[in-house]
């Protein structure tokens, strides 16, 4: 690879990096070409861009966005890194089920928002909730206390026209 072409992908690795929301750093150490092509396949399913790439080239990368210095001790024998765009801890759901099929495949760390995760942390990344997950969550709490105050104002009322009912049927008879 010539210099101009490591510029190049060192160029794209940045802009990745900028438009990620997570970031993940894995050892594929072992794995056959089969493995590694259904793995692939598993993230585009996910809509999670995967990509083999040297070391140096993505310590570059990381450096020139900045903050996500916690993931460069991490960039150590073979490593293949994981972007999450849309949803920042898809790609933990899409490793955390691999591994259970193919161990070979073991996640080093992930950066999600700057804070850096250690691959001992892929349950609890994998566990958390998704963007919209969390929109709906806060809308619901939202909307929740506003049904309570409705129904303690309408409470009263249907009440009332119960109690002003069996008065006129008493009347009535």
């Amino acid at each position: 690879m010539n210099r101009a072409e490591k510029t190049q992908l060192i160029e794209q690795l940045v802009d990745r990096i900028q438009r990620a929301e997570g970031i993940y750093v894995a050892d594929f150490t072992g794995m056959t070409v089969l493995e590694e092509w259904e793995l692939r396949r598993a993230f585009r399913k996910a809509k999670v861009e995967y990509r083999v790439v040297k070391n140096t080239l993505l310590r570059i990368a990381l450096e020139r966005v900045g903050g996500h210095e916690g993931l460069l001790p991490y960039l150590n024998g073979q490593t293949a890194v994981a972007f999450g765009y849309e949803d920042p801890v898809a790609p933990a759901r899409v490793i955390k089920e691999y591994v259970q099929q193919n161990p070979k495949l073991r996640l080093k760390a992930a950066s999600l928002g700057g804070d850096v995760f250690d691959g001992s942390q892929l349950e609890v990344l994998a566990s958390m909730k998704s963007r919209q997950e969390l929109i709906g969550d806060i809308v619901g709490l939202l909307l929740s206390p506003m049904h309570q105050v409705l129904g303690a104002l309408t409470a009263p009322g249907s009440t009332l026209v119960g109690a002003l009912r069996a008065l006129s049927e008493r009347e009535a008879a």
